[in-house]
Parts: structure tokens; C-alpha cells; sequence
């Protein structure tokens, strides 16, 4: 069974919803939708969000960094251009 842990909004309307399962979902909330997954290590616990960052905290005790590109703000864009991208995993 899927259990809910946290919820992060972004700051393009978007939902960062993190449950017992080794990923973070991200979430419409316009059309409310599964629009892009994050697989981890380790079950996530809680989310920070900066416009340029993603930093996880899981259940193992250890913080994961991700640098990200806010998704794409067009009404004729692609859905998966509608989503954070990350670009790249920070050594910290």
C-alpha cells in the first residue's frame, strides 16, 4: 500500500509528492496527473525547492542535490516539456 509522506508545491503550480515508495512524483495541478517521476536509493522523507535547486532528505539519512530547469511555460508545449528537469546531480 502506497502511503503519503510529504507534499512540496512548486512555484509553477506543480505538486513534489513523496510517499513510502523510492520515488518523488510530480504532479499537475491544473489537470491533476502523474507528469514525471524521480526514481531514488531510498525512500524520500521531505523536499526543499529553490528556483534552481531540489534537495531530498530520505529515510536513510542522507540529502540528495539535484540542479533543475524549470519546465517550460508555454500553452502549446509538450506535457513532458511541462515538468522540472533535472540536469544534474550536485556533489555536496
Amino acid at each position: 500500500m502506497v502511503k503519503f509522506r510529504h507534499a512540496n508545491w512548486d512555484s509553477y503550480g506543480r505538486v513534489l509528492l513523496c510517499t513510502n515508495q523510492k520515488k518523488i512524483f510530480h504532479i499537475t495541478s491544473k489537470n491533476p496527473r502523474i507528469g514525471a517521476t524521480l526514481d531514488l536509493n531510498a525512500e524520500p522523507v521531505s523536499t526543499v525547492m529553490t528556483p534552481q535547486h531540489l534537495i531530498v532528505a530520505d529515510d536513510q539519512g542522507q540529502m540528495q542535490w539535484f540542479k533543475v530547469e524549470p519546465p517550460y511555460e508555454d500553452a502549446n508545449a509538450k506535457e513532458e516539456d511541462q515538468f522540472l528537469v533535472l540536469k544534474q546531480q550536485v556533489d555536496k
